[in-house]
Order: structure tokens, then sequence, then C-alpha cells
């Protein structure tokens, strides 16, 4: 691999990084009641949702709003979310490092960062680097706005709007893992391949369209 290629190839990874954690994410709804319910579908039983940022998420619980949550539901945070502001604390001081002569708030800097400050394949080795540290920081803010005490359930079956079964995705090392598509909790199921909900109300039906047997989650 040339350097130039190396270089473009940490930059689009570092850039992606930082979108993940200040970027709006967008979501998609299953509404779908047919249970011969296929990818290609014409039954327009989805919608597409914006969700703020995972930074701007977090930033507004801590300020006592109730925030949708990434489980597809809203629910208040305590008056003192101490592990939230250590998390807030330590995505500002990363930005407040990298952006030492910028004065605006953390999603600004960042922001400014990957479009406008001038990178070269000098500096892959500090965006590979760097990716990683902001990974990491966005698994940890997942955990926080899903709970660490959410026990995840995999479901062997390819996901009915998108056909997946399984993925890759990195974990908070840096590490490339393979997991099913489908990820169950007791809030729902959702899709991490095409990122489509089913909430409780329809996992019943989620279950005749894969073929699973159903039963009542506690």
């Amino acid at each position: 691999m040339s350097d130039d290629q190396a270089f473009h190839d940490a930059y689009n990874t570092f850039d992606t990084a930082i979108h993940t954690l200040i970027g709006l994410r967008w979501t998609t709804i299953h509404h779908c009641t047919n249970p011969r319910h296929k990818p290609d579908c014409d039954c327009a039983g989805t919608s597409n949702a914006c969700q703020p940022s995972l930074y701007t998420q977090i930033r507004d619980d801590i300020q006592g709003l109730t925030g949708t949550t990434g489980l597809g539901k809203s629910e208040s945070r305590p008056p003192l979310w101490v592990d939230g502001i250590d998390w807030l604390n330590k995505v500002d001081a990363i930005a407040e490092a990298w952006t030492p002569h910028h004065t605006g708030g953390t999603v600004e800097r960042l922001d400014e960062l990957t479009r406008n400050h001038t990178f070269g394949p000098d500096d892959t080795t500090w965006l590979n680097k760097s990716a990683t540290t902001v990974r990491a920081v966005v698994n940890e803010g997942e955990n926080l706005l899903q709970g660490q005490q959410v026990r995840r359930f995999d479901v062997v079956a390819p996901c009915p709007e998108c056909g997946k079964r399984t993925v890759y995705r990195r974990d908070s090392g840096g590490d490339m893992v393979r997991q099913t598509a489908l990820q169950l909790t007791v809030h729902g199921c959702t899709c991490v391949a095409c990122g489509t909900w089913w909430d409780r109300d329809h996992l019943n039906f989620l279950a005749e369209v894969i073929g699973c047997e159903r039963q009542e989650l506690a």
C-alpha cells in the first residue's frame, strides 16, 4: 500500500469516527405487520427518524432534559449523572487537546478539525491512533445510554429488512469482531447492519417473519 493510500484510509477512518461521535444519527423504524415481509416488500412499512448526535444526547441528558435513548424510548437520567459527566469531560478534553487554538464548543472544534485542518501523509499514524481513541469513547457513550446492565442476545437469522445475518464491527480496542446482525434486548430488537428497530410490541411479528419460537421477554 502506498503512503498516499494509507493516509487517505486513515483520514477516512478518522472522519467517520468523528461523525459517529458528533454527527446526526438516522434510524429506521419498522411498521409493517405483514408476516410475509421481505427486504423488497412494497408495504412502505418503514420510516426514517433523526436522532441527535451521541455527544449532544448525553450533554442534553446531563442538563436535565429528557432525551430519546438509543433504545428507542424516552427516559430521564438521575439529577447527578456522574458517569455521563465524566464521559463528557473526557470528550471535551480530547477536543481541546486536538484543537488548542480554537475557542468554540466541542462539536464545533471537532467538526472544524475534520473539515478544515490540513492533514498529510505524515499524519497517518496520528490519524489511526486518534480514530481508535474516538471509537473507544463512542463505545463508552453508547454503553452509557443503553445501560451496562442491559443484556443482549444474538438472533441467528437474517434481518427481514436488509437480509444480513452477520456483520463485522470494531470493538473498543479497534479489533474487527463478528456478531449477529439482529440483537435482542428486553426493550426490542435492532439490526446493527441497517439500523431497523422493532419495539416490544412488534417482537411477535418479527418472530413470525424469521421463523423463531415466540417467548415472552421478562
